[in-house]
């Protein structure tokens, strides 16, 4: 089964007012990530692991497992729709790396 992984940078919320590490914990939402649909088809949905990361100098990582990815309605510049991600289960978990896509997200 694939994982979704989704990054929460502490520049992007400084930056563009994106939600923080610790808010997505909360709420178990990631707002506003670009993630393509042939990405989203890859995902079992409801099911699938998700991996929460904050790769900057707090270093954080959470495992849950995904809810559904729902449109926002709202376009990256170059058009990519943008989506939540909605998660069940999020608990903190020893920090690993992964290498993420520039969107800020990974399907492994």
């Amino acid at each position: 089964m694939k994982t979704l992984v989704i990054h929460a940078p502490d520049h992007a919320v400084k930056g563009r007012g994106a939600a923080s590490f610790e808010h997505i914990l909360s709420t178990s939402v990631g707002p506003g990530y670009a993630i393509s649909n042939n990405d989203i088809g890859k995902l079992t949905i409801p099911g699938s692991p998700v991996v929460l990361l904050r790769k900057d100098r707090h270093k954080a990582r959470a495992e849950g497992r995904l809810i559904d990815i729902v449109p926002t309605g709202k376009y990256t510049r170059n058009g990519r729709q943008r989506h939540d991600v909605r998660i069940a289960g999020l608990k903190l978990v020893v920090y690993k790396p992964e290498k993420l896509n520039r969107f800020g997200y990974a399907v492994i």
